[in-house]
């Protein structure tokens, strides 16, 4: 799932606790060694890897070959990811942030009707959020036209702050 966000603190996934055990389960599937993994649920519905290692050890994952193979794990099997367009920025890390959905594709217009916006506004949010076509298809027209991630769209909707919230203080 090509997605790249700015603000890593702003996004909210839809994960439980529950989810874990299949996310594991799908890297194991996948051929990684999941013996030293541990997968943890934050309580804003995100999830994240570690080493499962002694206290008062570095326990983050900086091997950025086993963290290319997570993400490329979870990816092939349709996780909704925070982080991951393909290629992990240096140092970056891989969150999951909801259970895989059918593989939906929306065009601009179909995002635009949505969100309940104008497709210009559409395709201004998307900007936005950093979100880049999955794909592209022609149009009727002929030209190509950008088909994003529907999961992604949903999952950075519901993320979305709201008329007249204060996004300059942090959450209590």
């Amino acid at each position: 799932m090509p997605y790249v966000q700015p603000s890593r603190a702003a996004i909210t996934g839809t994960l439980t606790e529950d989810d874990t055990a299949a996310i594991i389960e799908t890297l194991a599937a996948a051929g990684i060694d999941t013996s030293a993994i541990v997968c943890t649920v934050t309580t804003l519905g995100n999830a994240f890897f570690t080493y499962n290692v002694p206290k008062g050890q570095s326990n983050l994952i900086q091997d950025g070959d086993l963290l290319d193979q997570i993400a490329d794990a979870l990816d092939a099997a349709g996780w909704v990811m925070f982080g991951w367009d393909g290629q992990r920025e240096v140092g970056g890390l891989v969150d999951v942030l909801g259970r895989p959905t059918p593989h939906e594709l929306w065009t601009a217009d179909e995002v635009a009707a949505f969100l309940g916006v104008k497709p210009a506004s559409a395709r201004s949010q998307l900007s936005r959020w950093g979100l880049a076509a999955h794909d592209y298809q022609r149009s009727a027209s002929g030209r190509p036209q950008g088909r994003f991630d529907a999961g992604l769209v949903r999952v950075l909707t519901d993320a979305r702050p709201g008329q007249g919230a204060r996004t300059d203080r942090p959450r209590s």
